[in-house]
């Protein structure tokens, strides 16, 4: 396939009415990804200095071929956290929401359950009662902070600004 490019190369070059032509290859890591060429209507060698120049083109081009790369990597890569942290919010989500339904039954049921003693004079259960009743409080508390980072995160959290005194 090389052969064929040259000589494609070397037909319409000389269609094109070029006579001299010189190339310096563009080299990434050690590897060819292309090459840059000049050519001339007329038969001449090319000077040393218009050699460099180009070189120090192939080189120019290699750094702004890897810039594109890494750029674009850049974005994907970008795009990929974005998608990810609104899948964390979504499942943050939901399972607050998950978490906080049998939750508060667990609460109420227990609440109810301690007035239902407190009502049949039946002390002895309200304790244990209270020991349900307090960390469910709890762990809800939690999970509504959870549930407020992953709106804020997301942007769909109100904020109700107030002033007050520290000391209140």
């Amino acid at each position: 396939a090389a052969g064929e490019e040259n000589t494609l190369l070397r037909e319409s070059s000389r269609r094109l009415g070029f006579r001299s032509a010189v190339g310096v290859p563009v080299l990434r890591v050690g590897f060819g990804i292309g090459a840059i060429t000049g050519f001339r209507r007329e038969v001449r060698p090319f000077t040393d200095q218009q050699i460099r120049h180009l070189e120090t083109f192939a080189d120019q081009a290699v750094i702004a071929i890897e810039n594109a790369r890494l750029f674009k990597q850049v974005q994907e890569t970008s795009r990929q956290l974005a998608e990810a942290s609104q899948h964390k919010s979504q499942f943050l989500a939901n399972m607050s929401h998950e978490l906080r339904t049998p939750l508060n039954a667990i609460i109420g049921y227990s609440e109810m359950l301690q007035e239902e003693a407190e009502d049949l004079g039946d002390e002895g259960y309200i304790p244990d009662l209270q020991r349900v009743n307090a960390p469910g409080r709890h762990l809800l508390g939690l999970i509504n902070d959870i549930l407020d980072l992953s709106k804020i995160e997301a942007g769909r959290m109100d904020l109700d600004l107030e002033t007050f005194e520290i000391g209140q």
